[in-house]
């Protein structure tokens, strides 16, 4: 059960720093501070990816609803697999 604890704070903390970048990228400059370029660095591995399949809509940039929703989706499929594991 701490398994899937520590499983889902993970997959939280990856929302929390998606919904974030997005924050920070409303605001000018909040990338370039050291705190920006931390939450910028996680996200990009998950969102670099995702801008290369996923294309922007106009101004909007989908991919981190996009990758939310991938996140969701991988979330319940590893807690699922553990549930079974540990059964």
């Amino acid at each position: 059960m701490i398994l899937l604890n520590v499983v889902d704070i993970v997959f939280y903390l990856l929302y929390a720093a998606i919904l974030i970048d997005v924050v920070l990228s409303w605001l000018p400059g909040a990338r370039d501070t050291s705190a920006g370029y931390a939450v910028h660095r996680v996200t990009g591995v998950i969102l670099e990816p995702i801008r290369r399949v996923v294309p922007p809509a106009g101004p909007v940039d989908l991919s981190p609803f996009v990758a939310i929703l991938l996140l969701f989706l991988l979330r319940r499929i590893v807690t699922d697999l553990l549930l079974r594991a540990l059964l």
